[in-house]
């Protein structure tokens, strides 16, 4: 590709979203391009196949001439910018599926290329595209038949989603992303599908990234007549639609931003008619996934007892782990735990019981112990047999009984 002088778009329309060929613009805002991938080479064969150019349709005529990009990304379904399907004036309004239809091939405007249009049976574009802030900037259309001899290029799904690891840092560039679309060539030439792989320069928002674009250097990128196309990643070898152009720069000299993929994952899905499977690494503890096969989403297993987890567990005991069983008992912590006795440990159960001690305790009596349990008795006591009152303990005998009173 030559390099191009570009007009450029003033005030407030540095923000209008890359622009598609068709439609009208006034002269006092912008002067319309028709510029392609700024230094692209040209993109056949491979995952460019999946790359289409969208067109104005009337009944049963088509214009030759591109208004947009896209990609499929299903045998049926095409993937674009929702400014390429917005036909409102102040109040977003979707294209019909009649309007519009679909190119297939290297070049819309050469029948000796292999041209295929197909028919449109479905248009949706984002329910919450602001044409203002140029916001979810998604659109999509459903061919009226699948095109079975093109390999649809997927949308890069959430699990493998743009992350700040992908960025560009100082002097360390950022994945790349393989821009794709329809325009001018340096001959004037219109309509020739180019490429370009560029660098990601940062995240924008969660909906958005970010690249930029050193026309001046001899760097390219998406431009007007891209809108809708694609940046290609790859991830774990395979290829993904990362994201849609969206807008860029009057000039497309300087910056680029596309809308990410992967943050329409479940939108994206529902209109392909795509059921994703449950699978580890989708932040829900599934049927058949527990802690030993998936804990990303079930968490981590939890692990044998081991002395130190603050629990008193299994064989643990005091002897044996300290940690979470506490001190084993022992003479002198102020309790009289287990087998300490006054025998073994009169520190915590107190002295053991003695003669003397003031206590008649349980093994002791008068015999044994008379100065705690006082003198065992020498007299009888009422009813045993006496032969005096000296006999008795009350001194009285009953003189013909013969016992104590």
């Amino acid at each position: 590709m030559t390099k191009k002088t570009l007009v450029l778009i003033l005030g407030l329309a540095l923000l209008l979203p890359v622009a598609c060929t068709g439609g009208d613009a006034q002269q006092s805002e912008f002067v319309q391009h028709d510029f392609p991938i700024i230094n692209g080479t040209t993109a056949s064969d491979g995952i460019y196949n999946a790359v289409v150019s969208l067109h104005q349709r009337t009944g049963d005529s088509v214009s030759v001439n591109i208004f947009c990009s896209g990609t499929l990304i299903a045998p049926d379904v095409v993937l674009t910018a929702a400014h390429c399907l917005d036909v409102g004036n102040r109040k977003p309004r979707l294209m019909s599926p009649a309007a519009v239809a679909i190119h297939f091939g290297p070049n819309p405007t050469d029948s000796d290329s292999g041209r295929v249009f197909y028919g449109v049976s479905e248009t949706w574009m984002h329910p919450s595209y602001n044409s203002s802030y140029i916001t979810n900037d998604i659109a999509m259309l459903r061919l009226d038949m699948p095109n079975n001899s093109v390999t649809p290029v997927p949308a890069l799904p959430a699990s493998l989603g743009f992350t700040s690891a992908d960025e560009t840092v100082q002097n360390s560039p950022g994945i790349d992303l393989d821009f794709a679309g329809f325009g001018a060539d340096e001959h004037n030439e219109y309509d020739v599908k180019l490429h370009y792989v560029g660098v990601l320069g940062s995240i924008q928002s969660s909906t958005q990234i970010y690249y930029t674009q050193g026309f001046a250097q001899g760097e390219g990128g998406p431009c007007f007549g891209d809108s809708g196309g694609p940046a290609f990643v790859v991830r774990n070898g395979t290829t993904y639609v990362g994201g849609m152009t969206s807008y860029g720069d009057s000039s497309c000299a300087e910056y680029g931003v596309s809308t990410r993929a992967d943050a329409y994952e479940a939108l994206i899905n529902d209109f392909v008619g795509i059921v994703v499977e449950p699978f580890c690494g989708d932040g829900n503890c599934d049927a058949g996934e527990d802690c030993a096969n998936c804990a990303d989403d079930c968490g981590e297993c939890p692990v044998d007892p081991f002395c130190g987890d603050e629990e008193c567990n299994g064989a643990e005991t005091c002897a044996t782990c300290e940690a979470d069983c506490g001190a084993c008992p022992f003479c002198g912590d102020e309790e009289c735990n287990g087998a300490e006795t006054c025998a073994t440990c009169e520190a915590d159960c107190g002295a053991c019981p003695f003669c003397g001690d003031g206590s008649c305790d349980a093994d002791e009596d008068c015999a044994s112990c008379e100065g705690d349990c006082g003198v065992c008795q020498t007299c009888s006591v009422k009813g045993d047999p006496c032969s005096s009152g000296s006999d008795c303990c009350s001194g009285l005998c009953h003189p013909r009984k013969h016992t104590c009173k």
